[in-house]
């Protein structure tokens, strides 16, 4: 069922900052080592609540020392933890507030407009999601050297919308388009090939590839070890998606391996969630038939 975004005349209370201390210069250091700690939180080990916690407090000093850029670098930081930990009101205010501040061709602004584009897909409005991609990709697309991964990152929200719209051909071939990028990018991350590798795997999978779509989640699984401890959720991910390929092609051995071993990571990670859900329901099925 499509997600609703409530009515925008929200308040900010969510973003509960007071602004009643003084800081002075010297502090930069130390929003900057908040800054430092969020994005670590956010990109690396995906704790989102303790993110939104160092942003809050890197953007609070920013904004009081009229550091406007990287006080609006915070709040698009801010946009995208609260769209991962499913508060899209909370993400899509803060988008808006960004794009109320900067100039509608900045670097600034493509975030924003690539936040709302996850942020519209995710409510299925395909059409406004492709339509803040392009906007973003447009921006980046002007100084392409400097922009690689934020370009790279626009091919993969518009595969991500393609994907939904059931066009597996574009999904297909923006995906193939950024995980190329990102193998030759001199900024390589491999957080974010991995992701790649995934989300092509699950075009390959919607469009009955399957084992096209196992060969990705593979390269998936292998890159996520490489940055990622054996029980991070993205290897859950992996290792559910592998187990769901494995099902669908009457593999039932292999898809109990791999359900099992999501399992164990969700529940020693304490996440329950549709993903947990979706095992029990899996094996259930494996038992059933």
């Amino acid at each position: 069922m499509p997600l609703k975004f409530s009515s925008l005349i929200i308040t900010l209370s969510f973003f509960s900052i007071s602004y009643s201390q003084t800081y002075n210069a010297g502090d930069t250091v130390l929003a900057n080592e908040y800054y430092q700690t969020g994005d670590s939180l956010l990109q690396v080990i995906g704790d989102y609540k303790a993110s939104i916690n160092s942003f809050k407090k890197a953007s609070n000093i920013y904004k009081n020392l009229g550091l406007e850029k990287k006080y609006v670098d915070c709040l698009n930081k801010l946009t995208e933890d609260y769209r991962r930990i499913n508060q899209y009101d909370s993400a899509y205010v803060l988008a808006e507030l960004v794009l109320s501040k900067v100039q509608k061709d900045s670097d600034e602004a493509a975030e924003a407009y690539e936040q709302l584009g996850y942020l519209e897909n995710l409510n299925y409005n395909v059409e406004k999601a492709l339509d803040f991609h392009h906007k973003a990709l447009e921006i980046r697309q002007k100084n392409p050297h400097k922009n690689i991964v934020e370009i790279i990152d626009s091919y993969h929200g518009m595969a991500l919308v393609y994907d939904k719209k059931g066009n597996y051909q574009l999904a297909e071939k923006y995906n193939l388009l950024a995980i190329d990028m990102c193998k030759k990018s001199p900024k390589k991350k491999y957080g974010e090939l991995s992701n790649l590798y995934s989300n092509i795997g699950i075009v390959y999978f919607h469009s009955y590839n399957y084992f096209l779509a196992l060969e990705y989640y593979f390269k998936a699984l292998s890159t996520y070890k490489r940055i990622y401890p054996s029980d991070h959720i993205y290897i859950a991910s992996c290792y559910l998606n592998m187990g769901v390929v494995y099902l669908n092609i009457n593999q039932t051995t292999k898809a109990h391996e791999n359900f099992d071993m999501s399992l164990n990571i969700l529940i020693k990670s304490k996440v329950t969630n549709a993903k947990t859900a979706l095992i029990y329901l899996n094996r259930a099925s494996l038992k059933i038939s």
